[in-house]
């Protein structure tokens, strides 16, 4: 028996363990983290006094079920959407039945805020992006397999978001559903009840709605992707079979302006048109199992590198990589035009040329010659000794723009057909991703992007300006050029950069 405050406590076979005591080295830790210790070495539980005189709580020794003497971590992630009268996200437990928060150990060293992301991504399918969340609690817990030596301590953080994204069960989880919050279970796990509490409290505090991925439960090893536009998450998945999946996903948190976002949102519905459209026709241009989540995120079989697929031109094979890719823009282009190509915004062909040379003038050009001026050491040898005449020469190809006369028969074209919209296989050939920009366009205009862009990294492609197009080579310049020129969110003129020297490389073709 051992003595607390003149209250006893029953010692009892409550863990197989119940001999191994704390090192010395735990309970040094644990005198630092400011727990009392019995005359074993065990920490005492912080509620212990509470315990012992209630008797519908009652009190065991011993380590119990638990993996550590004291604290075990634990992470719960309060998930709350925007309706006017808000939804939240509550799992069953599989080994109670009893509905819960989501949430669980924290692993490791890792944060609370990752491992209660994690937790909820495992129990319920959902992938939380963006903002930090909001911590409502952290600290002591009820929970059914509380001892008087070792106990729950948690952290509870609320995220607000969008909606009620697709939730579905999974890890030990045996359930995975929405409540209104004025209609919630008559019985919640352990403390559950108030930490929720808690975050009602809290809710108005949360300035910062996160986009939610509803994610199948059989995607394993998520992994960011770099690049890509900003208001698009690209994330890389496995199976457990080690199937690659990709994730393309629009996040409406990125927005202030809301026709902008519902831009953005809609070019995701048109990717999905656009690949439906074309698996019609040429499934083979594109990846397979294609499909739209929750009206905002695309997934897709993912072409690897690991895989054997390449994303620019490798140096080794080159000749059969752009034969194949040149031959996949013939079969794009042969392709029958849908009815609709559920443009957002103005038509891509349009926008090339209305966005384009139009806009230019005298004062513009010197403006990209100031530019150039400053660039000039981080372009190429060939290309920065072609910048002066290629500033003299913008008046006549703004003249020759204009004088260009009207397309004959326009055709399916891509419209962004560069090495990085483009996935190429020895064995399975080209397949093009990115449909976004997807509309009618001249003879051979991917080909001439895809040309373009080859020359701009240093390839020669000398062999196979047959399927350069010269019109739809000035209208690019007039457009990259007027872009480069726009006003960008930072101080990095990275992409501005690029635009110039695409329509450099465009120049030198033509001046060939």
């Amino acid at each position: 028996m051992e003595t607390f405050d003149t209250l006893t406590l029953p010692e009892g076979p409550w863990t197989t363990t119940i001999n191994v005591l704390p090192s010395g080295e735990e309970q040094e830790q644990l005198r630092r983290q400011g727990y009392e210790l019995d005359g074993l070495g065990r920490p005492l539980h912080p509620w212990l006094r509470e315990m012992l005189t209630d008797p519908e709580v009652g009190v065991v020794t011993g380590l119990g079920e638990y993996w550590h003497w004291g604290p075990n971590k634990t992470a719960d992630p309060i998930v709350i959407n925007n309706d006017n009268t808000p939804k939240i996200l509550l799992i069953k437990r599989s080994d109670t039945g009893i509905w819960a928060l989501p949430g669980g150990f924290v692993d490791g060293d890792e944060s609370a805020e990752t491992a209660a992301r994690r937790e909820l991504q495992e129990e319920t399918g959902l992938l939380l992006v963006g903002t930090d969340g909001e911590q409502v609690y952290d600290g002591v817990v009820a929970d059914l397999r509380t001892t008087a030596h070792a106990w729950a301590e948690t952290t509870a953080i609320l995220w607000r978001v969008e909606g009620t994204p697709t939730v579905h069960a999974g890890d030990d989880a045996a359930g995975a559903q929405w409540f209104e919050v004025n209609e919630l279970p008559d019985q919640l796990h352990g403390s559950h009840a108030v930490l929720i509490e808690q975050a009602l409290d809290s809710i108005d505090t949360v300035a910062h709605y996160n986009h939610a991925i509803s994610l199948p439960h059989e995607l394993v090893n998520l992994k960011y992707i770099d690049g890509g536009h900003m208001s698009y998450h690209h994330l890389h998945a496995t199976t457990p079979s080690r199937k690659n999946v990709f994730i393309k996903s629009h996040d409406a948190t990125a927005f202030t302006d809301p026709l902008r976002e519902a831009h953005s949102r809609g070019y995701l519905h048109k990717e999905l048109k656009m690949y439906l459209h074309i698996a019609d026709f040429e499934p083979t241009l594109i990846p397979e199992n294609v499909r739209l989540e929750n009206g905002h995120t695309l997934l897709m079989d993912a072409l690897d590198p690991e895989g054997g697929w390449h994303w620019n031109a490798p140096k080794e094979t080159i000749h059969s990589y752009i034969v194949d890719v040149l031959m996949a823009a013939e079969k794009l282009q042969a392709i029958q035009l849908p009815d609709n190509f559920h443009d957002t915004l103005l038509p891509t062909y349009n926008t090339h040329i209305e966005e384009g040379w139009p806009t230019l003038d005298n004062e513009s050009f010197e403006s990209i010659q100031t530019n150039l001026e400053q660039w000039n050491a981080r372009l190429r040898p060939e290309f920065s000794a072609i910048t002066e005449e290629f500033i003299v020469s913008l008046p006549s190809l703004r003249n020759t723009f204009k004088a260009l006369p009207a397309p004959g028969e326009l055709v399916f074209s891509h419209h962004d057909f560069r090495q990085a919209n483009v996935a190429w296989r020895p064995d399975a050939g080209a397949k093009i991703v990115d449909w976004s920009w997807a509309g009618v366009g001249r003879k051979n205009s991917d080909a001439t992007t895809f040309l373009i862009d080859l020359h701009k990294s240093g390839h020669d492609i000398s062999r196979y300006m047959d399927h350069f197009n010269q019109e739809h080579a000035l209208t690019l310049i007039g457009f990259w050029l007027a872009h480069s020129l726009w006003p960008t969110r930072s101080d990095d003129k990275t992409v501005r950069l690029h635009q110039t020297i695409s329509a450099i490389s465009a120049f030198d073709l033509l001046r060939n």
